[in-house]
Parts: structure tokens; C-alpha cells; sequence
């Protein structure tokens, strides 16, 4: 009788761990699906906002102001990184970003 119980302790700890597992993974689910909705919810204007904010940083990052010389320019030679991705850190400076 003892080793059943022992056996039913072991087995409710063991749930326990997996209920614990599914709760962390659905936080992370909820905050990526957050991150996606926010930059899906943007406007136009806020989706233009936010390119040229990344644009501008790209280039003092580079510290080239010479890439300025025109409005199209630093939008093909800046990598668009979304917010909430590591996407464009393993391409060359310079380098276009994929479409």
C-alpha cells in the first residue's frame, strides 16, 4: 500500500512539472503572439515611423553620412529588422536586405 502511494506522489510531481512546463511555454507563446500583433496592428504611418527610425539608426551606427544622399537609398542598403527577431545581425554591412 505504502509503495502505491509513493508511486501516486511520484506521478502527481511529475504532472505538476508538466503543467509548470506548459504555463512557461504558453507565457512565451503569448508574448511572441503580442509582439506580432502589435507590429501587424501598425498603420502605414506608424510602419513608415518606424523604418525611418531604424534607417536613422543604421546610419549613425555606420556613422556614414554620405548614405543620406537620397530618400530610397538607405532603405535598400539599411537592414530591416523587425522588432522582437535577431534577423539581419548575420548579413554584411551594406549589404541589401532579402525580400
Amino acid at each position: 500500500m505504502r509503495r502505491i502511494e509513493e508511486l501516486m506522489e511520484d506521478m502527481v510531481r511529475a504532472i505538476r512539472r508538466q503543467i509548470r512546463a506548459i504555463n512557461r511555454m504558453s507565457l512565451n507563446l503569448t508574448t511572441q503572439m503580442d509582439r506580432v500583433v502589435s507590429w501587424v496592428s501598425m498603420d502605414q504611418r506608424q510602419m513608415m515611423e518606424h523604418m525611418r527610425l531604424s534607417i536613422i539608426e543604421e546610419i549613425v551606427r555606420r556613422g556614414d553620412p554620405s548614405s543620406v544622399s537620397s530618400e530610397s537609398e538607405p532603405v535598400l542598403s539599411a537592414p530591416m529588422i523587425q522588432p522582437g527577431t535577431r534577423e539581419g545581425s548575420h548579413r554584411r554591412r551594406g549589404e541589401p536586405c532579402a525580400r
